[in-house]
């Protein structure tokens, strides 16, 4: 087969060369760029009720108690290695100070578990709560629009898939990241 008959095999399946020649004088083509203004932070609460306000409240003290156990548990970890390096030679002593460390990592265990669950579960659901506020206000937005709109604006779904992309990335910034902010802050 001849590299003729290859290039136009190549051009019969709309294949489009690497880097096209424009000639010199040619215009060239327009890109569009569009536009997304950047929305403040704040603006991702804004459909937050009372309740939501509450339980962001008791999340971000859950997440606060999460994110200060960790040095708590190398303080804790440190005078569990003292102990076990120390020159103590009663063993009762020992085993005193060993079990009083043993109850620390328990206490530790226990207050992770509740600020843990306080952090991730908390946020998540009030998180669930303002993006299902937030559909339906544009749903309610959508709808109340002039048939024209949809004749212009609007493709098959496209309404749709932006709507559940959109809400989404609020719930996720609202539930997820936002815990995880102030647990690491």
């Amino acid at each position: 087969m001849s590299t003729k008959a290859l290039d136009t095999s190549k051009e019969k399946e709309g294949y489009e060369p690497e880097s096209p020649e424009i000639e010199e004088g040619a215009a060239k083509p327009a890109e569009k760029k569009e536009s997304i203004s950047s929305v403040p932070f704040w603006k991702l609460l804004s459909t937050a009720d009372g309740r939501d306000v509450f339980l962001m409240l008791i999340g971000t003290i859950g997440a606060m108690g999460n994110g200060v156990l960790l040095p708590l548990f190398a303080i804790v970890f440190g005078q569990f290695t003292d102990a076990l390096g120390g020159t103590e030679i009663d063993k009762v002593k020992f085993m005193h100070t060993v079990s009083d460390i043993s109850l620390k990592f328990l206490y530790l265990a226990i207050a992770a578990a509740i600020g843990s669950y306080l952090e991730a579960g908390v946020w998540m659901y009030t998180g669930n709560r303002q993006a299902n506020r937030l559909r339906t206000r544009f749903l309610a937005a959508v709808l109340n629009q002039d048939v024209s709109f949809f004749d212009v604006h609007s493709t098959t779904g496209g309404l749709v898939q932006g709507l559940n992309e959109d809400s989404i990335d609020v719930q996720n910034a609202i539930s997820e990241k936002m815990g995880s902010f102030i647990h690491h802050a």
